[in-house]
């Protein structure tokens, strides 16, 4: 039985999961209202423009080969997220060594075995989760393939020319949104790892860690650069 569960400690978790919902539902709801111009949603806008280049050219190859690397880097982010829920494993077994070696730091508390080994446990579950996210992004950039496979050829583009553009802009988009959320979850896990030291640190690191995520998807130079590139796009366009 976990007695030694604190208040301290189901706060802290509450915390966890609800900053991470509440960061995720944050940033969808946002990217789908167009209220805020995050990541996600100006890279959705470069994604239409890569595929009405796609669509008007003859040789897809480049878009294949993009489709390809995508599909990689979701897949050597499952393949890690295994190697990670191996090690969560094997700690379960070596439970009573970890439990030493966080018992080092000075500021730690000092917990049973079985609340340790409950916390291993839901550290596993992020990373369960976050296999889940990057299969699905795999696949989703697979369908994505397909589609430009039977895209139309340049000059046999019928009048549903935009709708078509839209949808495999937004096959991308979705693809890119869940392998983002299985990143988001290893941000998260790490996060959890503070929890072994102390509740009070694992709230603060959950904190740091949106902040860190806010700023990235928000507020970074990145996110500046791709807005200021949209913005000239759209303008060459309607000058064109």
């Amino acid at each position: 039985m976990l007695t030694d569960v604190t208040v301290l400690d189901y706060a802290a978790l509450a915390w966890f999961f609800g900053v991470w919902i509440g960061y995720t539902r944050f940033c969808d709801m946002g990217a789908e209202s167009g209220g805020l111009r995050n990541l996600q949603q100006v890279m959705h806008r470069h994604r239409v423009l890569w595929m009405e280049q796609m669509i008007a050219r003859d040789n897809r190859m480049i878009d294949g080969r993009i489709i390809g690397n995508l599909t990689s880097g979701a897949t050597f982010m499952a393949s890690t997220t295994i190697f990670l829920l191996a090690g969560v494993v094997a700690l379960l077994g070596a439970s009573d060594r970890a439990i030493d070696a966080f018992a080092e730091f000075a500021f730690a508390v000092q917990t049973s075995k079985a609340f340790f080994e409950a916390k291993l446990l839901i550290l596993a579950l992020c990373f369960v989760y976050a296999f889940f996210k990057f299969t699905w992004a795999m696949r989703q950039y697979n369908y994505c393939a397909v589609l430009i496979g039977a895209a139309p050829a340049p000059h046999d583009l019928g009048s549903h020319r935009r709708e078509d553009i839209e949808a495999m802009a937004s096959v991308a988009t979705n693809a890119a949104k869940h392998s983002n959320r299985g990143l988001r979850a290893y941000y998260f896990g790490l996060a959890m790892l503070s929890w072994f030291i102390h509740p009070v640190l694992f709230m603060v690191v959950t904190a740091a860690v949106v902040a860190v995520l806010y700023r990235r998807e928000f507020n970074s130079r990145m996110v500046r650069i791709l807005r200021t590139l949209e913005t000239d796009l759209a303008d060459r366009a309607v000058e064109e």
